[in-house]
């Protein structure tokens, strides 16, 4: 799920909507100014580790990172990629550099799967 915030060019107050978790330079539509936007991948990401706590107290130990497999998959997730990971792991790597997606709405698409290793 891509969450869309409102960002107000700071140049004409044109209101664009952008990726919650984009972070980088932004073109109003209208007055072709650009200007710097830091994104709030943080609501992503405290969703995401907040999911996280609740699989390991339900006995999870483990995730595997998935993409949408295309084109569009930044390299940071390529590399992620059916590989298997520790929770704490994960949550480093959300905490870290989590995504920089190559499509400007349509932010990450990745899933991360619970999983348990006897």
């Amino acid at each position: 799920m891509v969450y869309q915030i409102q960002h107000s060019c700071p140049n004409c107050n044109n209101i664009i909507p952008v990726p919650a978790q984009y972070i980088g330079r932004i073109e109003c539509h209208n007055c072709k100014h650009i200007f710097q936007t830091k994104g709030q991948l943080h609501e992503q990401r405290k969703y995401i580790l907040e999911k996280l706590a609740e699989l390991e107290t339900s006995g999870f130990e483990y995730a595997c990172w998935s993409t949408a497999k295309d084109e569009l998959v930044c390299p940071l997730c390529a590399e992620r990629d059916r590989r298997l990971f520790k929770f704490e792991e994960v949550k480093e790597l959300i905490r870290g550099k989590f995504c920089h997606a190559k499509d400007f709405w349509q932010g990450c698409r990745c899933i991360i799967i619970a999983a348990k290793i006897p």
